[in-house]
C-alpha cells in the first residue's frame, strides 16, 4: 500500500474512532448528569477542568516530537520508546503531583479535592499510554488505538452504568474513568 493510501486511511479510521468516541461520550456524561445532579456533575467538571491544564502542560510536544523520530528511525523506535516513556512518566508524576498540590491549596470543596486526586490517577495513565500511541502513529497503525481506545470508552461505559445501577456513589463515578482511560 502506498504512503498516501496509508495516510487516508489511518486518517479514516481515526475519523471514525473520533465519532464513535464521542457517542460513548455523550452517553456516558447523560448517566452522569442524571445520576449525579447538577452540583456533583460540576464539581466532577471542575476537577477535571482543573486537570486538563496540567495534562497539557505533561504533554510538552512529547508525541509528536516521538512520532516524527520514530518515523524518520524506524530501527530506533524501541530505545525512543523507552527513553520517551521514562521521561513520560517521571514528568507526568511531577506534574500532577504538582495539581494535587495546586488542587488542595485552593477554596475547593472537600469533594472537588479528592476528585483531584482520583481523577488525576485518570489523567497520569493517559499521559503515559500516549507514549505507545505514538509508535502506532508513526507506524500508521492507528487502527489498534482506535479499537483499543473504543473497547476502553465502553468498558468504561459498561462500569459507569453499573456504578449507577448500583448506586454507589460519587467517588465510584470518579474511578471509572481510569477504566476508560487504560
Amino acid at each position: 500500500m502506498s504512503t498516501t493510501r496509508s495516510v487516508a486511511s489511518n486518517t479514516a479510521v481515526q475519523v471514525a474512532g473520533s465519532i464513535a468516541g464521542l457517542f460513548v461520550s455523550a452517553g456516558s456524561i447523560v448517566l452522569m448528569t442524571r445520576y449525579l445532579g447538577p452540583g456533583r456533575y460540576g464539581e466532577y467538571s471542575l476537577a477535571w477542568i482543573f486537570l486538563s491544564f496540567f495534562s497539557t502542560i505533561g504533554d510538552l510536544g512529547l508525541v509528536a516530537v516521538s512520532v516524527r523520530e520514530m518515523a524518520a528511525r524506524p530501527e530506533e523506535t524501541e530505545e525512543i520508546l523507552g527513553n520517551v516513556l521514562a521521561f513520560r512518566v517521571v514528568v507526568s508524576l511531577g506534574i500532577l503531583a504538582c495539581a494535587c498540590g495546586i488542587g488542595f491549596l485552593l477554596p475547593y470543596s472537600t469533594e472537588v479535592h479528592l476528585a483531584i486526586v482520583v481523577l488525576g490517577v485518570a489523567a497520569l495513565i493517559g499521559l503515559v499510554t500516549s507514549a505507545f500511541v505514538a509508535v502506532l502513529r508513526a507506524r500508521l497503525r492507528m487502527q489498534y488505538w482506535v479499537v483499543a481506545s473504543t473497547v476502553g470508552s465502553l468498558a468504561g461505559l459498561g462500569v459507569l452504568a453499573t456504578v449507577v445501577a448500583l448506586k454507589l456513589g460519587f467517588y465510584a463515578v470518579l474511578a471509572t474513568s481510569s477504566v476508560s482511560a487504560v
